[in-house]
Protein backbone atom coordinates (compact mmCIF):
# COMPACT_ATOMS: atom_id res chain seq x y z
CA UNK A 1 0.00 0.00 0.00
CA UNK A 2 1.41 3.46 -0.73
CA UNK A 3 2.67 5.74 1.70
CA UNK A 4 -0.67 8.17 3.04
CA UNK A 5 1.23 11.44 1.97
CA UNK A 6 2.03 9.97 -1.60
CA UNK A 7 -1.81 9.22 -2.19
CA UNK A 8 -3.32 11.54 -5.10
CA UNK A 9 -7.59 12.35 -5.46
CA UNK A 10 -9.36 9.14 -7.58
CA UNK A 11 -6.75 6.42 -5.89
CA UNK A 12 -8.71 3.74 -4.73
CA UNK A 13 -9.33 3.75 -1.00
CA UNK A 14 -7.33 1.17 0.78
CA UNK A 15 -10.20 0.25 3.51
CA UNK A 16 -13.15 -0.11 0.93
CA UNK A 17 -11.69 0.82 -2.56
CA UNK A 18 -13.74 3.93 -3.13
CA UNK A 19 -12.09 6.92 -4.96
CA UNK A 20 -10.24 8.91 -2.99
CA UNK A 21 -11.09 12.63 -2.43
CA UNK A 22 -9.72 15.73 -1.77
CA UNK A 23 -10.24 19.21 -0.82
CA UNK A 24 -8.47 22.49 -0.84
CA UNK A 25 -5.30 20.78 -2.06
CA UNK A 26 -5.60 18.50 1.48
CA UNK A 27 -4.04 15.28 1.20
CA UNK A 28 -6.40 13.10 -0.03
CA UNK A 29 -8.87 10.62 1.84
CA UNK A 30 -12.37 8.27 1.50
CA UNK A 31 -15.06 10.30 1.86
CA UNK A 32 -17.19 6.85 2.11
CA UNK A 33 -15.09 5.69 4.97
CA UNK A 34 -13.06 8.02 6.04
CA UNK A 35 -9.95 6.31 5.60
CA UNK A 36 -6.98 8.35 5.78
CA UNK A 37 -8.52 11.55 7.18
CA UNK A 38 -6.53 10.80 10.52
CA UNK A 39 -3.43 11.68 8.74
CA UNK A 40 -1.44 14.29 9.59
CA UNK A 41 -1.20 17.08 7.20
CA UNK A 42 1.65 19.16 8.16
CA UNK A 43 1.35 21.39 4.88
CA UNK A 44 -1.77 22.51 6.40
CA UNK A 45 -1.48 22.86 9.96
CA UNK A 46 -1.21 26.14 11.38
CA UNK A 47 2.41 27.95 12.82
CA UNK A 48 3.22 27.22 16.55
CA UNK A 49 4.50 24.03 18.32
CA UNK A 50 3.99 22.00 15.48
CA UNK A 51 6.00 19.32 16.92
CA UNK A 52 3.86 19.05 19.90
CA UNK A 53 0.95 19.46 17.48
CA UNK A 54 2.11 16.40 15.25
CA UNK A 55 2.90 14.08 18.31
CA UNK A 56 -0.54 14.35 19.86
CA UNK A 57 -2.80 14.69 16.65
CA UNK A 58 -4.03 11.53 16.47
CA UNK A 59 -5.10 11.26 20.18
CA UNK A 60 -6.70 14.68 19.99
CA UNK A 61 -8.64 13.08 16.87
CA UNK A 62 -9.63 10.40 18.59
CA UNK A 63 -10.77 12.36 21.82
CA UNK A 64 -12.77 14.85 19.25
CA UNK A 65 -14.12 11.52 17.27
CA UNK A 66 -15.15 9.60 20.38
CA UNK A 67 -16.91 12.60 22.61
CA UNK A 68 -18.75 13.20 19.37
CA UNK A 69 -20.26 9.82 18.97
CA UNK A 70 -21.19 9.45 22.94
CA UNK A 71 -22.71 12.74 23.05
CA UNK A 72 -24.45 12.67 19.47
CA UNK A 73 -26.37 9.26 21.02
CA UNK A 74 -26.45 10.47 24.30
CA UNK A 75 -27.33 13.91 24.08
CA UNK A 76 -24.67 16.65 25.66
CA UNK A 77 -24.95 17.27 29.44
CA UNK A 78 -23.43 20.57 31.31
CA UNK A 79 -19.49 19.74 31.94
CA UNK A 80 -18.24 17.27 34.88
CA UNK A 81 -18.15 19.65 38.33
CA UNK A 82 -15.33 17.77 39.45
CA UNK A 83 -12.85 18.78 36.25
CA UNK A 84 -14.27 22.14 37.26
CA UNK A 85 -13.12 21.95 41.24
CA UNK A 86 -10.12 20.82 40.09
CA UNK A 87 -9.19 23.58 37.91
CA UNK A 88 -10.19 25.88 40.34
CA UNK A 89 -8.04 24.31 42.89
CA UNK A 90 -4.86 24.71 40.83
CA UNK A 91 -6.21 28.04 39.83
CA UNK A 92 -6.52 29.13 43.77
CA UNK A 93 -2.85 27.33 44.11
CA UNK A 94 -1.26 29.58 41.15
CA UNK A 95 -2.97 32.57 42.54
CA UNK A 96 -2.04 32.38 45.96
CA UNK A 97 1.63 31.63 44.78
CA UNK A 98 1.46 34.77 42.99
CA UNK A 99 0.20 36.41 46.20
CA UNK A 100 3.16 35.49 48.13
CA UNK A 101 5.75 36.39 45.85
CA UNK A 102 4.17 39.99 46.42
CA UNK A 103 4.07 39.58 50.01
CA UNK A 104 7.67 38.63 50.27
CA UNK A 105 8.51 41.68 48.25
CA UNK A 106 6.79 43.78 50.58
CA UNK A 107 8.57 42.45 53.24
CA UNK A 108 11.95 42.36 51.81
CA UNK A 109 11.89 45.88 50.83
CA UNK A 110 10.49 47.01 54.09
CA UNK A 111 12.93 45.08 56.31
CA UNK A 112 15.95 46.78 57.29
CA UNK A 113 18.18 43.98 56.65
CA UNK A 114 21.17 45.00 54.24
CA UNK A 115 21.16 43.18 51.06
CA UNK A 116 17.24 42.35 50.75
CA UNK A 117 16.15 45.89 49.38
CA UNK A 118 17.41 44.78 45.46
CA UNK A 119 15.95 41.14 45.54
CA UNK A 120 12.61 43.06 47.68
CA UNK A 121 12.32 44.88 44.16
CA UNK A 122 12.88 41.77 42.01
CA UNK A 123 10.45 39.99 43.65
CA UNK A 124 8.24 43.11 43.23
CA UNK A 125 9.01 43.73 39.78
CA UNK A 126 8.02 40.00 38.94
CA UNK A 127 5.02 39.89 40.74
CA UNK A 128 3.61 43.36 38.69
CA UNK A 129 4.84 41.31 35.57
CA UNK A 130 2.71 38.47 36.84
CA UNK A 131 0.05 39.78 37.81
CA UNK A 132 -3.25 37.92 37.16
CA UNK A 133 -5.60 39.72 34.75
CA UNK A 134 -9.38 39.54 35.13
CA UNK A 135 -10.01 41.01 31.68
CA UNK A 136 -11.06 44.44 30.31
CA UNK A 137 -12.17 46.71 27.99
CA UNK A 138 -9.96 47.56 25.21
CA UNK A 139 -10.70 51.71 25.10
CA UNK A 140 -10.06 51.63 21.28
CA UNK A 141 -12.85 49.71 20.70
CA UNK A 142 -15.98 50.80 19.86
CA UNK A 143 -19.15 50.40 21.79
CA UNK A 144 -22.47 50.29 20.84
CA UNK A 145 -24.86 52.26 23.12
CA UNK A 146 -28.59 51.65 23.82
CA UNK A 147 -28.90 55.07 22.69
CA UNK A 148 -27.47 55.03 19.35
CA UNK A 149 -28.25 51.54 18.25
CA UNK A 150 -31.87 50.58 19.95
CA UNK A 151 -32.83 48.04 17.76
CA UNK A 152 -29.11 46.10 17.85
CA UNK A 153 -29.97 46.42 21.70
CA UNK A 154 -33.64 45.28 21.52
CA UNK A 155 -32.21 41.94 19.61
CA UNK A 156 -29.90 41.33 21.89
CA UNK A 157 -32.57 41.49 24.84
CA UNK A 158 -35.08 39.45 22.90
CA UNK A 159 -32.24 36.30 22.75
CA UNK A 160 -30.65 36.81 25.95
CA UNK A 161 -34.65 36.84 27.58
CA UNK A 162 -35.14 33.58 25.23
CA UNK A 163 -31.85 31.82 26.73
CA UNK A 164 -32.61 32.57 29.83
CA UNK A 165 -30.12 34.66 31.20
CA UNK A 166 -28.94 38.66 31.79
CA UNK A 167 -28.16 40.65 28.73
CA UNK A 168 -24.48 41.89 28.34
CA UNK A 169 -23.73 45.25 29.92
CA UNK A 170 -21.57 46.14 27.02
CA UNK A 171 -21.64 45.69 23.42
CA UNK A 172 -18.08 46.43 21.43
CA UNK A 173 -17.58 45.89 17.61
CA UNK A 174 -14.09 44.52 16.15
CA UNK A 175 -12.83 44.46 12.97
CA UNK A 176 -12.26 40.21 13.50
CA UNK A 177 -14.14 37.43 11.50
CA UNK A 178 -15.37 36.28 15.24
CA UNK A 179 -18.05 37.55 18.13
CA UNK A 180 -17.43 36.15 21.54
CA UNK A 181 -18.82 37.04 25.33
CA UNK A 182 -16.79 37.23 28.62
CA UNK A 183 -17.47 38.50 32.23
CA UNK A 184 -14.92 41.16 32.87
CA UNK A 185 -13.31 43.14 36.06
CA UNK A 186 -12.07 42.18 39.35
CA UNK A 187 -15.14 42.70 41.60
CA UNK A 188 -17.94 44.54 39.33
CA UNK A 189 -18.06 41.73 36.91
CA UNK A 190 -19.80 43.36 34.04
CA UNK A 191 -20.90 41.33 31.09
CA UNK A 192 -18.73 42.12 27.16
CA UNK A 193 -19.97 40.85 24.04
CA UNK A 194 -17.78 41.44 21.03
CA UNK A 195 -19.27 41.11 17.83
CA UNK A 196 -16.87 40.97 14.43
CA UNK A 197 -18.46 43.75 11.99
CA UNK A 198 -17.07 40.92 9.17
CA UNK A 199 -18.96 37.96 10.57
CA UNK A 200 -21.69 40.10 11.67
CA UNK A 201 -21.97 41.54 7.58
CA UNK A 202 -22.21 38.19 5.81
CA UNK A 203 -25.15 36.72 8.24
CA UNK A 204 -28.40 36.46 6.94
CA UNK A 205 -31.00 37.78 9.37
CA UNK A 206 -32.04 34.53 11.30
CA UNK A 207 -28.29 33.42 11.47
CA UNK A 208 -27.14 36.69 13.37
CA UNK A 209 -30.16 35.70 16.26
CA UNK A 210 -28.09 32.13 15.98
CA UNK A 211 -24.93 33.81 16.56
CA UNK A 212 -26.01 35.81 19.51
CA UNK A 213 -28.33 32.86 20.65
CA UNK A 214 -24.63 30.95 20.81
CA UNK A 215 -22.70 33.19 22.60
CA UNK A 216 -24.91 34.48 24.98
CA UNK A 217 -25.35 30.43 25.69
CA UNK A 218 -22.23 30.82 27.30
CA UNK A 219 -22.76 32.46 30.29
CA UNK A 220 -25.18 29.24 30.88
CA UNK A 221 -24.29 26.30 29.76
CA UNK A 222 -21.49 25.90 32.82
CA UNK A 223 -18.14 26.57 30.53
CA UNK A 224 -15.19 25.86 32.85
CA UNK A 225 -12.54 27.98 30.76
CA UNK A 226 -15.07 30.96 32.26
CA UNK A 227 -14.78 30.12 35.98
CA UNK A 228 -13.56 32.85 37.66
CA UNK A 229 -10.02 31.85 38.96
CA UNK A 230 -9.10 29.67 35.78
CA UNK A 231 -8.47 32.57 33.14
CA UNK A 232 -6.04 34.47 35.38
CA UNK A 233 -4.49 31.40 36.52
CA UNK A 234 -3.93 31.04 32.53
CA UNK A 235 -2.38 34.23 31.73
CA UNK A 236 -0.31 34.35 34.84
CA UNK A 237 1.38 30.39 33.72
CA UNK A 238 1.66 31.53 30.08
CA UNK A 239 3.38 35.35 31.17
CA UNK A 240 5.78 33.01 33.66
CA UNK A 241 6.86 30.97 30.85
CA UNK A 242 7.89 33.98 29.19
CA UNK A 243 9.77 35.46 32.03
CA UNK A 244 11.55 32.21 32.43
CA UNK A 245 12.09 31.71 28.71
CA UNK A 246 15.91 32.17 27.79
CA UNK A 247 16.91 35.69 26.88
CA UNK A 248 19.73 37.14 25.64
CA UNK A 249 20.20 39.35 28.96
CA UNK A 250 20.91 35.54 30.51
CA UNK A 251 22.63 34.10 27.26
CA UNK A 252 25.19 36.62 28.02
CA UNK A 253 25.73 35.60 31.98
CA UNK A 254 28.78 33.63 31.87
CA UNK A 255 31.07 31.14 33.45
CA UNK A 256 29.34 28.21 35.68
CA UNK A 257 26.86 30.78 37.26
CA UNK A 258 25.43 31.90 34.07
CA UNK A 259 25.03 28.46 33.12
CA UNK A 260 23.36 27.34 36.56
CA UNK A 261 21.32 30.06 36.19
CA UNK A 262 20.01 29.17 32.27
CA UNK A 263 19.69 25.74 33.06
CA UNK A 264 17.24 26.24 36.10
CA UNK A 265 14.97 28.60 34.60
CA UNK A 266 15.18 26.36 31.43
CA UNK A 267 14.13 23.37 33.68
CA UNK A 268 11.64 25.36 35.52
CA UNK A 269 9.91 27.09 32.35
CA UNK A 270 9.68 23.31 31.03
CA UNK A 271 7.97 22.20 34.15
CA UNK A 272 5.10 25.47 33.80
CA UNK A 273 4.57 24.50 30.30
CA UNK A 274 3.92 21.02 31.45
CA UNK A 275 1.52 22.59 33.96
CA UNK A 276 -0.23 25.26 31.42
CA UNK A 277 -0.26 21.89 28.59
CA UNK A 278 -2.14 20.01 31.38
CA UNK A 279 -4.94 22.89 32.32
CA UNK A 280 -5.51 23.37 28.75
CA UNK A 281 -6.44 19.59 28.31
CA UNK A 282 -8.47 19.48 31.33
CA UNK A 283 -10.37 22.73 30.61
CA UNK A 284 -10.45 21.21 26.78
CA UNK A 285 -13.22 18.63 27.00
CA UNK A 286 -15.60 20.41 28.95
CA UNK A 287 -15.22 23.53 26.35
CA UNK A 288 -15.64 21.33 23.96
CA UNK A 289 -18.94 20.30 25.68
CA UNK A 290 -19.42 24.04 26.75
CA UNK A 291 -19.87 24.53 22.50
CA UNK A 292 -21.74 22.09 21.82
CA UNK A 293 -24.26 23.20 24.60
CA UNK A 294 -24.61 26.54 23.19
CA UNK A 295 -25.15 25.60 19.71
CA UNK A 296 -28.18 23.87 21.03
CA UNK A 297 -29.32 26.89 22.92
CA UNK A 298 -28.75 28.61 19.09
CA UNK A 299 -30.96 26.39 17.70
CA UNK A 300 -33.79 26.37 20.32
CA UNK A 301 -33.32 30.70 20.08
CA UNK A 302 -32.93 30.68 16.03
CA UNK A 303 -34.48 27.53 14.99
CA UNK A 304 -33.06 24.65 13.76
CA UNK A 305 -32.20 25.79 10.37
CA UNK A 306 -30.10 28.89 10.99
CA UNK A 307 -28.08 26.83 13.58
CA UNK A 308 -27.12 24.60 11.51
CA UNK A 309 -26.64 26.51 8.66
CA UNK A 310 -24.49 28.74 10.70
CA UNK A 311 -22.28 25.75 12.22
CA UNK A 312 -22.23 24.97 8.00
CA UNK A 313 -20.92 27.91 7.40
CA UNK A 314 -18.01 27.99 9.75
CA UNK A 315 -16.46 25.45 7.58
CA UNK A 316 -16.36 27.79 4.48
CA UNK A 317 -15.20 31.02 6.38
CA UNK A 318 -12.14 31.90 5.16
CA UNK A 319 -13.63 31.52 1.66
CA UNK A 320 -15.86 34.11 2.78
CA UNK A 321 -13.04 36.48 2.96
CA UNK A 322 -11.69 36.48 -0.48
CA UNK A 323 -15.09 37.94 -1.83
CA UNK A 324 -15.46 40.15 1.04
CA UNK A 325 -12.67 41.90 0.52
CA UNK A 326 -13.06 42.13 -3.02
CA UNK A 327 -16.07 43.78 -2.91
CA UNK A 328 -15.24 46.34 0.05
CA UNK A 329 -11.96 47.10 -2.18
CA UNK A 330 -14.32 48.10 -5.20
CA UNK A 331 -16.44 50.34 -2.81
CA UNK A 332 -19.40 47.91 -2.24
CA UNK A 333 -21.29 47.78 0.80
CA UNK A 334 -23.27 45.24 3.19
CA UNK A 335 -25.73 44.20 1.03
CA UNK A 336 -22.81 42.82 -1.56
CA UNK A 337 -20.88 41.36 1.40
CA UNK A 338 -24.00 39.43 1.99
CA UNK A 339 -24.64 38.43 -1.40
CA UNK A 340 -20.83 37.32 -1.96
CA UNK A 341 -21.18 35.10 0.98
CA UNK A 342 -24.64 33.62 0.25
CA UNK A 343 -22.94 32.80 -3.46
CA UNK A 344 -19.88 30.95 -1.82
CA UNK A 345 -21.66 29.45 0.94
CA UNK A 346 -24.74 27.84 -2.15
CA UNK A 347 -21.16 26.84 -4.13
CA UNK A 348 -20.05 24.98 -1.20
CA UNK A 349 -23.21 22.95 -0.46
CA UNK A 350 -22.43 19.98 -2.51
CA UNK A 351 -19.20 19.96 -0.67
CA UNK A 352 -20.59 20.04 2.36
CA UNK A 353 -19.82 16.53 3.42
CA UNK A 354 -16.46 16.68 2.15
CA UNK A 355 -15.80 19.89 3.69
CA UNK A 356 -17.26 18.75 7.16
CA UNK A 357 -15.02 15.85 7.02
CA UNK A 358 -11.87 18.37 6.55
CA UNK A 359 -12.33 20.12 9.29
CA UNK A 360 -12.19 16.83 11.51
CA UNK A 361 -8.54 17.05 10.43
CA UNK A 362 -7.35 20.65 10.54
CA UNK A 363 -9.16 21.40 13.20
CA UNK A 364 -8.38 18.65 15.75
CA UNK A 365 -5.68 19.71 18.17
CA UNK A 366 -5.07 19.82 22.22
CA UNK A 367 -5.38 23.38 22.21
CA UNK A 368 -8.36 23.90 20.30
CA UNK A 369 -10.91 25.65 22.19
CA UNK A 370 -13.99 24.56 19.98
CA UNK A 371 -14.62 21.44 18.36
CA UNK A 372 -14.39 21.06 14.99
CA UNK A 373 -16.80 22.65 12.67
CA UNK A 374 -17.56 19.66 11.07
CA UNK A 375 -18.70 17.57 14.13
CA UNK A 376 -20.46 20.60 15.47
CA UNK A 377 -22.63 20.89 12.28
CA UNK A 378 -22.95 16.76 12.62
CA UNK A 379 -24.46 17.11 16.39
CA UNK A 380 -27.10 19.68 15.31
CA UNK A 381 -27.87 17.71 12.64
CA UNK A 382 -28.12 14.69 15.20
CA UNK A 383 -30.05 16.40 17.91
CA UNK A 384 -32.48 18.16 14.88
CA UNK A 385 -35.95 17.95 15.87
CA UNK A 386 -38.58 16.23 13.06
CA UNK A 387 -40.26 18.85 11.79
CA UNK A 388 -37.46 21.16 12.58
CA UNK A 389 -37.47 23.78 15.58
CA UNK A 390 -39.61 26.91 15.09
CA UNK A 391 -37.15 29.65 16.75
CA UNK A 392 -38.41 31.40 19.61
CA UNK A 393 -37.09 34.79 18.41
CA UNK A 394 -37.19 35.99 14.85
CA UNK A 395 -35.45 38.77 13.25
CA UNK A 396 -37.94 40.01 10.69
CA UNK A 397 -36.23 42.18 7.28
CA UNK A 398 -37.47 44.95 9.10
CA UNK A 399 -35.68 44.90 11.80
CA UNK A 400 -32.82 43.32 10.28
CA UNK A 401 -32.14 46.80 8.12
CA UNK A 402 -33.11 48.88 11.20
CA UNK A 403 -29.84 47.40 13.19
CA UNK A 404 -27.86 47.85 9.57
CA UNK A 405 -28.64 51.44 9.12
CA UNK A 406 -27.31 52.13 12.77
CA UNK A 407 -24.40 50.16 12.23
CA UNK A 408 -23.85 52.14 8.87
CA UNK A 409 -20.47 54.51 10.01
CA UNK A 410 -19.13 51.56 11.02
CA UNK A 411 -19.55 49.14 8.36
CA UNK A 412 -18.02 52.07 6.92
CA UNK A 413 -15.22 52.11 8.49
CA UNK A 414 -14.68 48.61 7.93
CA UNK A 415 -14.67 48.82 4.24
CA UNK A 416 -11.91 51.69 4.18
CA UNK A 417 -10.04 49.57 6.61
CA UNK A 418 -10.52 46.48 4.17
CA UNK A 419 -9.49 48.80 0.94
CA UNK A 420 -6.27 50.12 2.98
CA UNK A 421 -4.61 46.91 3.12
Amino acid sequence: MQRRSDLTPGTACGACGQPLVSERDAMPWCESCEWNLDAFDRRRRGPGWRWIDRLTFRWALRRSTRDFAVWARNGVHRPRRATWLALQAVSAALLAGWALLLFTGVRLVLTEVNGWLMIGVLCLALSYGLRPRFGHLDDELPVVTRERSPALHELVDRVAAAVGTAPPDVIALTYDMNAGTAEIGLFRRRRLMLLGLPMWAVLPAQQRVALLGHEMGHFVNGDQRRAYLVAPAMTLVARLIEVLRPSYASMALAGPGGLLIRAFTGATSWVVWLLEFAMHVAAARGGHQAEYLADRIAARVAGDDAAQELTDGMVVLNEVLEPLGRSARMGAGPAVWLSSAEHVRAQAAPRRNRLRQLSVREEASLFASHPPSGLRARMLQAHRADPPQAPLVELTAEQNARIDAELASRFEELRQAVSAR
